[in-house]
């Protein structure tokens, strides 16, 4: 579903400390859970906590109990608690996926704060769009042609201007908001954008960082957990978020399932960068490749928190254009209003 509730970085974040440090504290998995599902969260949150709680009780896994809670954790999540648990280092899962969650948090509200003055003056901005309309509706009389005064020349006038104002700027905002849930489900539409985005210079630099980042640090935890490559590698593709990516999961593990080297396989896709895949080819020759994507994660998170300042730049540059593309528009609109009656009265 496209609104159905998803579980917020912060929620995961804080979940997967406290289950982190209880569960090296020796505490019962149970009393864990037990404790967790009266715990000071949020709602819906506390909702599906109870749901893992009873099936933990009744003696089943926790990876049984996120099942049962169907998407509101994200599915590495899920995959990784049940390789967690079956390796027996749940513990370790949960403060790396904490870890994760935090830093994912952490760009979220830097990218927030960015974007959050540009977006109030665009705000302003249509508010007084909508003054004006309302406002003109106090403006009796007729133009020169006989016409009535419309300061803006979209037939919007008064109280009943404004409101056709707002509900139309209401289905703006509703749009925007679909689509930007459209691009973070993933919904099947929205693919061709993804990609092409990612082609756009300087931008599509910073996203590729950022995706690159997500990958090498879920391979790393994947494969440090003891899930097989095989089985991690669509999980790990699915967390770079971008279809430039996760359209070649049909063709990589294809090339591993038959024999070939995950440097070989993630270069035939030819979407990778030559840096990163050089030194996955040193992590499979070493035998080392947890370690080495641990090391590469950890560079290009480096990195992704400079890239996220790219892309928030972006964002806000887009924003003030947007703001300033609307006050200019309606400053001609207004112009054109006055210059229209100054015609009219010179030509009569």
């Amino acid at each position: 579903m496209l609104f159905s509730p998803r579980a917020k970085n912060r929620e995961l974040a804080e979940l997967c400390r406290r289950l982190a440090i209880s569960l090296e504290s020796g505490i019962e998995v149970r009393k864990i859970f037990a404790r967790e599902a009266d715990a000071r969260t949020s709602g819906t949150l506390r909702q599906r906590v109870r749901l893992i709680q009873e099936r933990v009780a009744a003696g089943q896994s926790i990876a049984d109990g996120l099942e049962a809670t169907g998407d509101y954790f994200p599915r590495l999540f899920r995959e990784l608690v049940k390789v967690g648990e079956q390796t027996g280092h749940l513990d370790q899962v949960f403060r790396h996926l904490a870890q994760h969650y935090e830093h994912q948090e952490l760009m979220r509200k830097e990218f927030v704060s960015s974007i959050a003055w540009p977006l109030m003056q665009l705000f302003i901005s249509v508010c007084v769009i909508g003054l004006v309309i309302w406002v003109s509706g106090f403006i009796e009389g007729k133009d020169f042609k006989g016409r009535d005064i419309d300061i803006l020349g979209f037939g919007l006038k008064g109280s009943s201007g404004a409101l056709t104002y707002f509900h139309i700027v209401a289905w703006v905002v509703i749009g925007v908001i679909v689509l930007i849930q459209c691009i973070k489900r993933g919904v099947f539409w929205v693919r061709p954008l993804q990609r092409l985005i990612i082609q756009v210079p300087y931008l599509g630099t910073a996203l590729e960082t950022m995706a690159v980042a997500r990958f090498a640090w879920s391979l790393h935890l994947t494969t440090e957990s003891g899930m097989g490559l095989l089985k991690a590698l669509p999980l790990c593709l699915q967390t770079m978020q971008n279809a430039r990516y996760s359209d070649h999961i049909g063709p990589i593990v294809a090339g591993v399932q038959r024999g070939d080297t995950l440097t070989e396989t993630l270069s035939a896709t030819h979407v990778f960068p030559l840096r990163f895949l050089d030194a996955v080819e040193v992590g499979e020759q070493s035998g080392r490749l947890p370690e080495t994507m641990e090391l590469l994660s950890v560079q290009y998170q480096d990195e992704s928190r400079r890239a996220i300042k790219v892309v928030m730049q972006v964002a806000s540059w887009l924003v003030a254009l947007a703001v300033m593309g609307f006050i200019v528009f309606f400053i001609f609109r207004i112009a054109s209003f006055y210059l229209g009656m100054i015609n009219d009265a010179m030509q009569m």
